[in-house]
């Protein structure tokens, strides 16, 4: 649950236009020959870019061709490659993504369908692989490609963001929800009153009710548990509906990473991806369980 302690509150993402980035990455979209439909919205004020060439350049491996975040220290997974804390460190110590193009971005079908969707052929080949919903997959991946184009020293990976989904909310199917193929979760999922028992944090009301329906307590929201106020800063539409919501993981994918690259650090080094996990959730055991998570499925990915 992003907010609850150390939030990078005070370092707001400014309006970006993802669409922007695409139309840089064109030529070498096309060069590729991947030719595929895009929109995209600002996260303030609406900017369409229909027929936006996709270069899809998403990382998917690390060095050791599965590890796909850095390892922790004392982390009881099999052993990865140790990160790299210097620049002039050989190449062979760092967790360095590959460059393979996985995920794969493919034509989507119309020019309403989701931009996530561009992602469909991969995430039905992996998501028995990893046992995550593909709609679910297509959110994550899509949300990797788009900070990689926006934040490219971020370097985030989908495995984090998928480790993260599955522990908030089993992406977006806790509490008797439904994940659609609109990558909205039905019934909302709403957390427990943040009111300071049963070892949460007491957070009154921020936001009269509008999204936890609790004019008293904050509540954690969405597939990916945010808090009102956290999601005010974050929040963006991913998928074109016009909606910025965190009940639809599409949305709420994507104000994830934007939450966890907003620090501006190279998540490949162990430091600063145990700092944003630990910012989203500061728990010792959640930092163990979210790297546990993503491991998983980068092994089971390559599979």
């Amino acid at each position: 649950m992003p907010g609850t302690e150390a939030v990078p509150g005070t370092e707001a993402v400014p309006a970006i236009s993802v669409g922007a980035a695409m139309v840089r990455l064109r030529s070498a979209a096309m060069d590729a020959g991947r030719v595929v439909w895009r929109q995209s919205r600002r996260p303030v004020g609406r900017l369409t870019t229909t027929g936006v060439t996709l270069a899809l350049l998403v990382a998917a491996a690390g060095a050791s061709g599965a590890l796909l975040i850095p390892s922790l220290v004392g982390a009881k997974a099999a052993p990865a490659p140790s990160p790299s804390v210097s620049s002039e460190a050989p190449a062979s110590a760092t967790p360095s993504p590959s460059f393979e193009p996985l995920p794969t971005a493919t034509a989507a079908p119309s020019p309403v369908a989701r931009p996530a969707a561009a992602f469909r052929r991969w995430a039905e080949a992996t998501s028995a692989k990893v046992n995550v919903p593909v709609t679910a997959l297509e959110a994550y991946a899509y949300a990797e490609w788009v900070v990689t184009s926006t934040r490219p020293s971020c370097k985030l990976r989908w495995t984090t963001l998928a480790a993260i989904g599955k522990i908030e909310s089993d992406h977006g199917r806790a509490k008797g929800a439904k994940l659609g193929d609109d990558a909205k979760a039905l019934p909302p999922i709403v957390g427990p009153a943040l009111d300071g028992t049963k070892n949460t944090k007491k957070i009154n009301d921020t936001d009269a009710g509008r999204l936890d329906l609790d004019k008293k307590w904050d509540h954690a929201v969405g597939p990916m548990q945010f808090i009102p106020t956290t999601w005010t800063t974050y929040g963006v539409d991913a998928d074109n509906d016009q909606l910025i919501d965190p009940h639809d993981l599409d949305d709420a994918a994507l104000s994830a990473a934007y939450y966890l690259c907003a620090p501006n650090k190279d998540l490949t080094v162990v430091a600063n991806w145990k700092s944003v996990v630990l910012s989203y959730n500061n728990v010792g055991v959640y930092l163990q369980k979210v790297y546990d998570t993503a491991q998983a499925y980068g092994r089971s990915s390559q599979t």
